[in-house]
């Protein structure tokens, strides 16, 4: 049986039920009320006609024998009246009995059952289809939320997290950094000076130096060979890792950071744009994304610094002639320039502003005077003369910890130089 033909039966028997009459109290009633009216017709065609009075005697008795049968009929109608109302009731009963409700239809045509549940369930259905957007909305709703609360707390609570790093922590590091490169620069100017065919000391180290001009006579002093390849490292190292803040992450940002702070100054080879509060805040947020990004993925961290220390050894090999440093040489180079990406790393996340800078030569050195904190080395009689060139950098400050007073310059590491007497 298909199911047009079950859903006809089901209605069919819907239809009979409701096509059942209900007989209550108003059947009977209006029945009488229909006869009642043939009866005083009939009454007043005797009484109205065109007959004569009848005498006052037959009246009377006319009137008396009238009252006797309206009395009659009057309990016979009563009578009636309730055998049809007990009647109707006992016929109301035995219908309201006989009607089937819808257990009975759903028993007899159980098909029904499920059929007069399907457009719940489609229903339902359609309700349950749009949870998965629902909880895409609560999703967002809820990262909106989270983004919301985190500024609201910022700004509610009014402090800024930033804690800059000591003077004396930076110092220390510049120490430690310096020491490296010193142990080193022995062992490679003992090679150096080992070398006795050509090209010379002077030809092989010429330009590579932090100082472009060297006097000739400094050339010839031996003494002053592992000055001058010291120079030589650290002028690789400052060129290959601390020229920008975001040099160490294998990213080129420096026309951006300009872009934004110094328009003027972007065609400047500089990789600085002029100092300010905002310029600060910027480096020192996108360096710590980038420190973060760098954590995550330490591969890529692991090639850059390997670009670095291959192209530091590539520059070391080629002044000495040879296809490769020694293994203990190796592991020793590869430790500074490790440390000296933390470091510049670290220098990157300040708000002040830190760098490197080589003094010019031929400056005036006095000791009672030394404003900008030069070291001199090899020379400790003297106490007055001019700097010859610099085997080491020094480390400049402008402005305090949180990136303010940024027009303030502090030198807190002074550049290491070779110091010659006035002539």
């Amino acid at each position: 049986m298909s199911s047009i033909t079950q859903a006809e039966i089901a209605q069919e028997l819907i239809d009979v039920v409701d096509a059942v009459p209900d007989v209550g109290e108003a059947g009977p009633s209006h029945e009488k009320e229909k006869k009642a009216p043939k009866h005083d017709g009939r009454d007043s065609s005797v009484s109205g006609g065109g007959v004569g009075e009848p005498p006052p005697g037959e009246a009377k008795k006319e009137s008396s024998r009238s009252q006797g049968k309206e009395s009659a009929n009057a309990s016979n109608g009563s009578e009636e009246t309730r055998s049809r109302k007990k009647s109707s009731s006992k016929q109301k009963a035995c219908v309201e009995c006989s009607r089937p409700g819808r257990a009975d239809i759903v028993a007899k045509c159980p098909w029904t059952e499920y059929e007069m549940s399907i457009n719940e369930l489609d229903y339902h259905f359609d309700k349950l289809r749009t949870l998965p957007l629902l909880f895409d909305k609560l999703k967002e709703l809820s990262e909106e939320n989270e983004k919301l609360r985190a500024l609201q707390d910022d700004m509610l609570s009014g402090i800024d997290r930033f804690h800059p790093t000591p003077d004396s922590a930076i110092v220390e590091k510049v120490v430690g950094l310096r020491g490296q490169i010193r142990i080193f620069t022995k062992t490679f100017s003992r090679q150096l000076k080992s070398i006795k065919e050509e090209p010379s000391v002077r030809d092989r180290l010429k330009g590579r130096t932090l100082t472009a001009l060297i006097d000739g006579p400094l050339w010839e002093d031996s003494r002053n060979v592992v000055l001058l390849a010291e120079s030589v490292i650290w002028k690789k190292i400052v060129n290959n890792i601390f020229w920008s803040p975001f040099q160490v992450f294998g990213e080129r940002l420096e026309d951006t950071w300009k872009g934004i702070f110094d328009e003027d100054g972007k065609e400047s080879a500089d990789a600085y744009p002029v100092a300010s509060e905002q310029s600060e805040k910027w480096r020192n947020a996108t360096v710590l994304h980038l420190t973060s990004k760098a954590h995550k993925n330490p591969e890529k961290a692991s090639v850059v610094a390997a670009t670095i220390l291959e192209q530091l050894e590539d520059g070391l090999t080629s002044i000495l002639g040879i296809d490769s440093l020694k293994a203990p040489d190796q592991e020793s180079l590869r430790k500074i320039v490790i440390d000296s990406c933390e470091f510049a790393a670290l220098l990157g996340q300040q708000r002040c502003r830190l760098r490197f800078y080589t003094p010019e030569a031929g400056i005036h050195f006095d000791t009672s005077d030394n404003k900008q904190k030069l070291e001199a080395t090899g020379s400790e009689e003297i106490q007055f003369g001019k700097v010859a060139f610099v085997s080491a950098p020094g480390l400049r400050k402008w402005g305090n910890g949180y990136g303010q007073n940024l027009e303030e310059l502090d030198v807190i590491v002074g550049a290491r130089v070779k110091v010659v007497e006035l002539s």
